[in-house]
């Protein structure tokens, strides 16, 4: 399971240190925590500037209440979607030890990648880290063969991956903050009745009214 909680400004940021103190507690049942600031689709009578929370306020926000356990100069940005779209990375925790688990690079919604993944690459990364952790088992092999080697490095992998727990966010845009450059990187799309691929945060844009800007209405309104 992973968490992927909403956040805004006034309602639950000072809860974002508890919720990953929560997640590494329960792990590995818990693979990890997927923040979400708060987009404001639909009717609105607040002020999104000063209830939003931005994807490196969070970050801030989260080395605050970590206690300096994670540090936002840890998060690597997206490779296939655009970099201001996500943020993410790797910790193993030992008896309340955090340690940064160290990528190659970039990734593609929190997938390994040089930066230019494929939507298919990312959904096959994003299934297989965030699934259930696996057992490893040791090969057959032939009589008179020592494992004992094997063995533990068998066991040893299997642990650390018990003790790994993802960090990562996403920001969804709206009326406020819509960006032509972010939205042609978009690697979430909806098909449009007429079969366009549209960016998913394009198709749920709203006017301050609640009115969908981009898509069809029910009866073609």
């Amino acid at each position: 399971m992973v968490l992927t909680p909403t956040v805004r400004r006034g309602v639950n940021d000072t809860e974002i240190g508890a919720i990953i103190d929560f997640a590494a507690a329960n792990m590995p049942t818990l693979r990890g925590v997927h923040f979400q600031p708060m987009s404001f689709f639909g009717r609105y009578s607040g002020d999104p500037a000063a209830d939003r929370i931005t994807l490196s306020g969070l970050l801030r926000l989260a080395e605050e209440q970590s206690g300096g356990r994670i540090r936002a100069a840890d998060f690597l940005s997206g490779g296939a979607e655009h970099p201001q779209c996500s943020f993410h990375a790797k910790y193993r925790v030992r008896g309340g030890s955090w340690e940064l688990r160290k990528s190659a690079g970039n990734t593609g919604c929190c997938g390994p990648s040089t930066g230019s993944a494929t939507s298919d690459t990312a959904r096959r990364t994003v299934a297989r880290q965030w699934s259930a952790v696996k057992s490893f088992k040791a090969p057959k092999t032939l009589p008179g063969f020592n494992l004992d080697s094997l063995d533990k490095f068998v066991t040893m992998a299997e642990q650390q991956e018990k003790e790994t727990i993802e960090i990562s966010g996403m920001a969804f845009q709206d009326a406020w903050t819509a960006d032509l450059q972010r939205l042609s990187r978009c690697y979430i799309n909806i098909v449009s009745p007429e079969g366009f691929l549209m960016p998913f945060c394009a198709y749920n844009l709203t006017s301050a009214g609640g009115k969908p800007l981009h898509r069809r209405q029910q009866n073609g309104v």
